[in-house]
């Protein structure tokens, strides 16, 4: 299973590397960049479309896991979310996405209302 870091540099984490190398993120722009980042690693790793899972180990930022759950997603990757239990000092996992191609990412939402798809670099 590979485990992904959401942000380099913003808690210790048990991670085989970093989906955003940068602690500092631009708000406005954290969900399209980690959506982005998470597409491109799926391509980068070839990771297959419904028969791989990462483990997003998350940092707090909310927009930024959103868009990296989006973006595996879109992918056909599922992903299990870890999260730090201050109280423990171990992460746990407490939801996990599991991506399916009859409800694909850009499909109608609730109330038939389309999910917000987004191009990366242009495309």
């Amino acid at each position: 299973m590979l485990k992904i870091g959401l942000i380099r540099g913003r808690h210790q984490m048990p991670v085989d590397r970093y989906l955003i190398d940068t602690p500092e993120v631009d708000f406005a722009m954290a969900y399209v960049i980690a959506y982005c980042e998470a597409e491109e690693l799926c391509k980068e790793l070839g990771l297959k479309a419904w028969e791989s899972q990462v483990d997003l180990f998350i940092t707090g930022l909310t927009r930024a896991t959103l868009g990296a759950i989006g973006g595996f997603l879109s992918r056909g990757v599922d992903v299990k979310v870890w999260e730090y239990n201050a109280q423990t000092g171990e992460y746990e996992s407490v939801i996990a996405y599991v991506a399916s191609p009859e409800c694909p990412v850009g499909a109608t939402g609730p109330r038939g209302r389309p999910h917000r798809v987004h191009r990366c670099g242009g495309r």
